[in-house]
């Protein structure tokens, strides 16, 4: 995120259209510039039927940008949880 005025700001952000994605992505998390997960919230998705994510777009808070300077925000992709098969044994 640039922040182009002459003090920090906090503001909303929007990632703009996220495609394609990974197959069995399920969710994404936005994390800050220190790697911690940062509210967001999902504007625009389209699932399969599956409910694998095919295309996002989020909305986030980019808070204290430092003036005239920039912070990197980062996706993490989440997979779907495969489940056991009915004949495969349970992990342990």
């Amino acid at each position: 995120m640039f922040n182009p005025l002459g003090h920090d700001r906090t503001d909303l952000a929007m990632t703009g259209k996220i495609y394609p994605l990974p197959a069995n992505t399920r969710e994404i998390l936005v994390k800050d510039p220190h790697r911690r997960t940062v509210p967001s919230q999902m504007i625009q998705e389209d699932r399969d039927k599956q409910g694998h994510l095919r295309m996002a777009e989020l909305a986030f808070s980019a808070a204290q940008v430092p003036s005239a300077g920039y912070d990197t925000y980062y996706w993490n992709l989440q997979p779907i949880l495969k489940l056991p098969e009915e004949n495969e044994p349970p992990c342990r």
